[in-house]
């Protein structure tokens, strides 16, 4: 369906949404495959981590107020660049509640 998810060796990614910029929704992200991703060591997160850094931007999803239905080739328009930070699949759900993915359309 369009979308990808994040891999480094055997471990999975996912994007929690604590770790997003403020008020960014996890369903408005989209990756860019066509730029490189970066990994980090957070010795302070989660007892030691390695966080992947990924380009991707949020569309705006404004276009979708008060419509249930939309033409298939209407998608919603990049409105901001942004890094999104994934950790590994296995230490979600550790600090605060909150949303989560590891499928993310693509750009």
């Amino acid at each position: 369906r369009g979308s990808l998810a994040v891999a480094l060796g055997p471990l999975v990614y996912c994007f929690e949404g604590v770790d997003q910029p403020s008020g960014v929704n996890l369903a408005d992200l989209r990756i860019d495959p066509g730029k490189p991703l970066q990994a980090v060591w957070q010795e302070e997160l989660l007892g030691g981590v390695i966080q992947t850094k990924v380009p991707g931007v949020v569309v705006d999803m404004g276009s979708w107020a008060d419509t249930l239905y939309r033409s298939l080739k209407a998608e919603p328009q990049p409105s901001q660049e942004l890094e999104l930070r994934a950790i590994p699949y296995y230490a979600w759900a550790n600090r605060e509640p909150g949303t989560m993915r590891v499928w993310i359309p693509r750009t």
